[in-house]
């Protein structure tokens, strides 16, 4: 299949069922080890957690782990990426294949199975899994950690981001520009806005909302993990995305260690190089390079770095792998990255979030309701064939990137 033919890959008509059964499909097909795991609901019974688990056919030096779905409405992106690369880098195709004698690879389908179900970017207890993802087993000892954050950013913009439709009409047509959210907001702009949503555990009704205890989902995913690795030197995870930066772009998101002066930093290092390595403009072949990102960069995939003193992101699932890999990171390479493509504007993203969260907890008529998770769908997966596309082109480019990470690491 080229890159640019989507007749087969339908993205938007892959709700869970299907895009469950495909998958676990091809994971048989292709002789991994599959793994379900029901998770806990009180309006669903077919709820699962999904993994195909290809052991290494030797000794298993590298570990690769890829996840898709961990927001639900996002996930049929993911999950056609993961089916693709099954399909592809770990069977033979139109690619090199992973090295399988000492690799072993992991993938995890659907994480929030609620999310991709019901079209919420949330699951059924309206938590962000993304801002839930502290270690279970920790938590079990030590309590759950988001108890302990505060976030007055989201508190003085609440107002709004819980709002009614007939506010968020008013607010949507003086949205458009940065001055535009400067206005609305009459605080810091961007900034302010941007560190509300970083997670908040204070408003169970709001958006970003971390909880108040490890979710199902996450202690999941967290232990499938576990169970999977067998202290590979080498790890390499992806978590997929939707949504954030320029349209039809596939970015690269690495979190630096918190503290940018302490004993991990070499190994960030380390990890950087390996990853300009194996994402490289040279390793690629072709003009999809990997650069750090800039202004006016309008290259199709850039590695963007959070800044840990600025915006960063509370209860993450590469948080979580980093401090899972903990003193392991001082040998070898241990990559724990999100590979998020863009879609709409950031400001019409935001507003489809706090309409349909204001429409799931007020709204009683459902064609509104239809309509309102309809718009929220085409945000984080848009009908356009080009977009549609770009997640093909980037399957194929993590796909390479795969390969010679099992080959040269």
């Amino acid at each position: 299949m080229a890159i640019a033919d989507v007749s087969n890959l339908q993205l938007l008509g892959d709700g869970y069922e299907v895009a469950r059964s495909r998958f676990l499909d091809i994971a048989k097909r292709g002789g991994a080890k599959t793994i379900s795991q029901a998770v806990p609901s009180k309006i669903a019974d077919d709820l699962f957690i999904d993994a195909a688990f290809y052991p290494a056919r030797k000794k298993s030096e590298v570990f690769i782990v890829l996840i898709s779905g961990q927001h639900g409405v996002e996930a049929p992106a993911g999950s056609a990426i993961q089916r693709r690369l099954m399909d592809s880098v770990m069977a033979g195709g139109t690619l090199e294949v992973i090295d399988r004698d000492r690799s072993s690879v992991l993938m995890i389908h659907g994480m929030n199975p609620y999310g991709f179900k019901f079209s919420r970017r949330v699951n059924e207890n309206n938590v962000d899994l993304n801002r839930n993802c502290f270690d279970a087993e920790q938590a079990k000892i030590q309590g759950f950690s988001g108890a302990s954050i505060v976030n007055p950013n989201y508190d003085k913009v609440r107002s709004i981001l819980e709002s009614d439709l007939e506010s968020l009409a008013a607010v949507a047509k003086r949205i458009g520009s940065e001055q535009g959210w400067k206005s609305v907001f009459t605080f810091d702009g961007f900034a302010t806005i941007a560190k509300a949503l970083t997670g908040q555990y204070k408003h169970p009704r709001g958006i970003y909302y971390g909880g108040t205890q490890v979710e199902a989902e996450c202690a999941i995913v967290q232990k499938i993990i576990a169970d999977c690795f067998v202290g590979e030197k080498n790890s390499i995870l992806l978590n997929f995305h939707t949504g954030l930066g320029k349209w039809a772009t596939t970015q690269i998101l690495t979190t630096p260690p918190d503290d940018l002066h302490g004993k991990f930093m070499p190994a960030y290092q380390r990890e950087l190089d390996c990853l300009y390595k194996i994402f490289s403009q040279k390793a690629q072949g072709g003009k999809d390079g990997v650069h750090q990102i800039r202004r006016g960069d309008q290259k199709p995939f850039f590695i963007r770095f959070f800044n840990p003193e600025n915006v960063m992101v509370q209860g993450e699932l590469t948080q979580w792998m980093n401090s899972f890999f903990g003193d392991r990171r001082s040998e070898g390479i241990k990559l724990a990255l999100t590979i998020e493509t863009g879609t709409y504007r950031g400001d019409k993203v935001l507003l489809s979030l706090v309409r349909e969260n204001f429409q799931h907890w007020n709204l009683k008529d459902k064609d509104r309701k239809s309509k309102v998770t309809s718009d929220l769908c085409e945000m984080f997966n848009p009908r356009d064939p080009q977009w549609q596309a770009s997640v093909l082109r980037t399957a194929e480019f993590v796909g390479r990137a795969l390969v010679r990470f099992s080959r040269e690491n």
